[in-house]
């Protein structure tokens, strides 16, 4: 049974294969918790691997380092289970868990409204909205 509850995302991210290991290609985080990550990639990557990931998009600049703790196969694509290295990595996960609801509240918007945001926009409109409820609708913990 899972510690943390999973909130589902769809970020490009940039992963580095640690010790030289190269960089994965057209990565994205599919799931983030306070302890960990999914990510989904072209390519498989060895159980115990340490990684690095960033996401250049993001202010500041979301960087975090952890390890692969399962990988399978899902079709065209592999499925990279990561946790954190360290403890405190919560609170930065909890931004990106962040970002990744205003993303999508920014293609909602597009989608249902017609309006075109920016990320600053979208940022305004979700914090005003749901970033009180934030811990309560999405669970965070």
């Amino acid at each position: 049974m899972r510690k943390t509850r999973r909130h589902q995302a769809h970020i490009p991210v940039e992963i580095e294969l640690e010790n030289g290991g190269g960089i994965v290609s057209h990565a994205s985080i599919a799931s983030i918790s306070a302890g960990g990550l999914m990510f989904r990639a072209g390519g498989e990557i060895t159980r115990g691997t340490s990684l690095k990931v960033t996401l250049a998009d993001s202010w500041p600049c979301y960087v975090t380092r952890g390890q692969c703790v399962w990988c399978r196969c899902i079709g065209d694509l592999y499925e990279v289970g990561v946790a954190f290295h360290h403890p405190n990595e919560s609170f930065k996960a909890r931004m990106l868990a962040q970002f990744g609801q205003i993303e999508d509240y920014r293609q909602r918007v597009e989608l249902n409204e017609g309006r075109q945001l920016s990320r600053d926009e979208a940022a305004q409109e979700w914090i005003g909205l749901y970033a009180e409820l934030f811990d309560e609708t999405v669970g965070w913990q």
